[in-house]
């Protein structure tokens, strides 16, 4: 039995780990779908779980933290919502969440990706992201692809002590299949 605040959930999707101070947060996307079998991106926040993890998993009791990221933060971004999380350190020991703004598109009957956004995280427990004096959200990369049309790129990941920097996905989609490459960039917030 989970929390009410995410009752509505279908489908949890693009999960992302991370662990500090002998606690193991799990951020997820929380999917929910119209009768038709839509998402409802409005409706599909990113929720964040915790346990204290011990040799046993089976013993691991889960708590409910919160809501990380919505509808709303996609909207600031100049999207519909966010999906495809990762959570990391920056250089100077900031906590990163990486995302892709999204929306849906009725014509490819497909997610479109607006590329990679690197925000940061006020607070993981409860969850909050950074904002500067004027409420903006503090973003310490945009990455995009101008040849990633029509359904764009996303799905990025970061690890501090790489020489890689950010690695995102690209993705091309045909008839028959989807294929999806990595590239580096050399960004290393």
């Amino acid at each position: 039995k989970l929390h009410s605040d995410v009752s509505q959930c279908d489908m949890w999707n693009e999960p992302a780990l991370f662990y500090e101070n002998s606690q193991l947060y799990l951020a997820i996307r929380c999917l929910t779908f119209s009768n038709l079998g839509i998402p409802q991106l409005e409706k599909s926040p990113i929720v964040v779980f915790a346990t204290t993890p011990t040799e046993d998993v089976q013993t691991w009791q889960w708590r409910y933290v919160g809501q990380l990221a919505g509808a709303e933060i996609g909207r600031e971004l100049g999207a519909e919502a966010v999906t495809q999380i990762d959570i990391a350190k920056s250089k100077d020991g900031k906590l990163l969440l990486i995302l892709t703004p999204e929306g849906w598109s009725s014509a490819e009957k497909d997610f479109i990706h607006y590329g990679t956004r690197v925000l940061e995280i006020a607070s993981i427990d409860p969850p909050m992201l950074a904002r500067d004096l004027n409420e903006n959200l503090i973003i310490h990369a945009v990455i995009t692809a101008s040849d990633q049309m029509p359904l764009g790129n996303g799905a990025a990941t970061y690890d501090p002590s790489s020489f890689t920097g950010i690695i995102f996905t690209g993705r091309l989609k045909t008839q028959n299949s989807l294929i999806a490459t990595l590239h580096a960039t050399g960004l290393m917030p």
